[in-house]
């Protein structure tokens, strides 16, 4: 039979469950008008003038929800804010997503006919998925193993961050019209240390018989601390998940409702959907750990009564009595204790 406080943890569970599925039924709602809101910033920016601040709101729309014209409209901006590295970066990516689109690839061969002169054009090959930044300016932040990048002339440093956590550092110059490719790898794991078996002591031999163990047969039951610790931590854990959710959805309201969006403001909403999502995930695996503890428990305190009766075997004399030689003696047989008394004359 389960503990009663179990109700407790599958409520937080549920609780937290809900939570995820109402975020998720909603995600690509939200996602959908943040991106719209972008964009419609984006086009205010760019009838006032201000091309650079429009590219990097139609930049933050397409990376909410990506599209064509999104895309299209950032690397048109670039381009008029006379800013030939991010129009020429643009203008590559959107040949690589959009490179049957009409509209789009003759875009971008227009934007890099008029940018590449003037750049350096870096073709980095990674030997697994990668991101890359320049200079300590993230310029690819969607891992993958082949990454296009253009540069201004002169000395750089590029930096490339693997899944694993690892990064390669690697300084070039790069110079005008010139297209260079390299490649980068992480290291190779080191090879595991070989550790050798330990040599098992034989037991030395009994000089007495010893008392055949009267423990219950079958599973070897566990002691109630362990599931009062793992149920302890559930809910702890199941608190944090709903609270993560809860600043999850505000941050969410507040950047849909924002007049100014920011890429630092929906890169933090991101970061807060993947907390909240491990969370939810953690929490799940240690409840689903706690509910099998429970039936590995020895919550009636099975094994304390079967040490008592085995201590119950091992009679104890209390005392003698000189002159009648009456000896007093707790004895059991193993199912229960009973009281001797042995009396000689």
């Amino acid at each position: 039979m389960l503990p009663n406080h179990l109700p407790r943890v599958l409520w937080i569970l549920c609780l937290a469950g809900a939570l995820l599925g109402a975020s998720g039924v909603s995600a690509q709602s939200d996602d959908v008008a943040a991106a719209a809101n972008a964009f419609s910033q984006a086009q205010r920016a760019e009838l006032a003038g201000d091309t650079a601040r429009a590219a990097e709101l139609y930049e933050l729309a397409d990376g909410i929800a990506p599209t064509p014209e999104a895309l299209r409209s950032a690397a048109r901006s670039w381009f008029s804010a006379n800013r030939p590295v991010p129009a020429a970066t643009d203008a590559e990516e959107l040949l690589r997503r959009y490179g049957n689109d009409p509209s789009s690839r003759q875009l971008a061969e227009e934007i890099l006919e008029k940018t590449r002169p003037q750049l350096g054009r870096l073709q980095v090959s990674c030997a697994a998925p990668c991101t890359l930044n320049v200079d300590g300016l993230a310029v690819a932040t969607e891992a993958r193993d082949q990454q296009t990048v253009y540069l201004e002339p002169g000395p750089h440093t590029l930096t490339a961050r693997f899944d694993n956590g690892e990064t390669k550092k690697q300084r070039l110059e790069a110079r005008a019209g010139e297209s260079v490719t390299t490649q980068l790898a992480p290291d190779p794991h080191a090879a595991p240390m070989t550790v050798a078996a330990p040599t098992a002591t034989p037991e030395p031999a009994a000089t007495a018989p010893r008392v055949a163990r009267d423990e219950e047969p079958g599973r070897r039951r566990l002691s109630p601390a362990y599931f009062w610790v793992g149920l302890s931590a559930t809910a702890a854990l199941g608190a944090v998940t709903i609270w993560s959710g809860v600043d999850l959805l505000h941050a969410r309201d507040d950047f849909k409702s924002t007049d100014n969006p920011t890429r630092k403001a929906f890169d933090a909403g991101e970061s807060k959907d993947l907390r909240t999502s491990l969370l939810i995930a953690g929490t799940a695996t240690l409840a689903a750990t706690t509910t099998v503890l429970a039936f590995f428990t020895d919550f009636k305190g099975k094994r304390g009564h079967a040490d008592r009766a085995r201590n119950g075997t091992r009679g104890r004399r209390l005392s003698a009595v000189h002159g009648e030689r009456a000896v007093w003696g707790l004895g059991g047989d193993g199912h229960g204790g009973h009281f001797v008394l042995r009396k000689a004359f």
